[in-house]
């Protein structure tokens, strides 16, 4: 539980696991099924929380756009840090959670931040990340440069050499929080981004009864208003293309992300507002 008082994780990579071990193979779905298209544009919040014994945070957003003309989903990850209006004036949008203990209040400061339509949401616990990650046989990951932290007072110990490495389920906790770079935040969605990929390559070259067994063992966490069958498009829709991610264009603030308003409200009309 100490590891999660310094390091703090972004879901990118949940949101493409997910995606894809609710997807097992074409063959697995009736034809029907594997062709259904949206009528219109939608949108799901995809939210990864960090939970220790003494809070609950929101550590990963993503706002995850559904083209109704089909085709992969355009992902955008949004800080945590990000500053929005909330309920109680000017915040961090992580602190929204708080007001009102669920999802309700993430929703509505999108809803206020570009006047963003919320319709679906999923909330995941990230306490099942490292049981996935080992349940797939550890993943590898090219580590571009040494990564190095060490906190006695909470016996962490954070230690990657330049490489590649195979990760099991708690190397990939340290890799994916770890934020002590000039980067910060922006620096660990990046990384985020890199771990999601060797997910899904991962998950590719494992057996069906293998995904089944993952699928059953991940979904017991998941909270959400989605149907089982929106939730298996959502898979469908990431077999044969990797979903566009890009972060909410903006700059650093002090501790916080200031939005770039035109180049969001750009985004949203590009693939919410069509």
């Amino acid at each position: 539980m100490m590891i999660r008082k310094y390091l703090n994780l972004t879901f990118s990579s949940m949101f493409f696991a997910i995606l894809t071990f609710l997807t097992l193979s074409y063959f697995e779905f009736p034809e029907n099924f594997k062709k259904h298209k949206q009528q219109r544009s939608e949108t799901v919040l995809i939210v990864g929380l960090d939970q220790s014994e003494e809070d609950i945070n929101p550590d990963t957003i993503l706002l995850t756009a559904l083209p109704k003309e089909g085709g992969s989903p355009k992902i955008l990850s949004i800080p945590r840090d990000t500053l929005v209006e909330t309920e109680s004036g000017t915040n961090r949008i992580n602190h929204s959670w708080h007001e009102n203990g669920n999802i309700t209040g993430l929703r509505g400061a999108l809803q206020s931040l570009a006047n963003i339509p919320v319709d679906k949401y999923l909330v995941i616990n990230f306490n099942n990340l490292e049981e996935l990650i080992d349940d797939l046989g550890g993943v590898k990951v090219h580590i571009e440069k040494e990564m190095k932290y060490e906190d006695k007072s909470q016996n962490l110990l954070i230690d990657f050499s330049p490489g590649i490495h195979n990760l099991n389920g708690h190397q990939s906790l340290l890799y994916a929080r770890f934020r002590n770079d000039a980067l910060g935040d922006i620096g660990r969605i990046q990384r985020q981004q890199r771990l999601a990929h060797a997910i899904l390559k991962k998950f590719h070259k494992t057996t069906t009864l293998k995904k089944i067994f993952i699928i059953k063992n991940f979904l017991k966490n998941i909270e959400t208003n989605l149907k089982i069958e929106e939730i298996l498009v959502l898979g469908i829709r990431t077999r044969g293309e990797a979903p566009s991610t890009e972060i909410l264009p903006g700059k650093f603030m002090g501790p916080y992300w200031s939005p770039e308003m035109n180049e969001l409200n750009q985004w949203v009309a590009k693939n919410i507002n069509q």
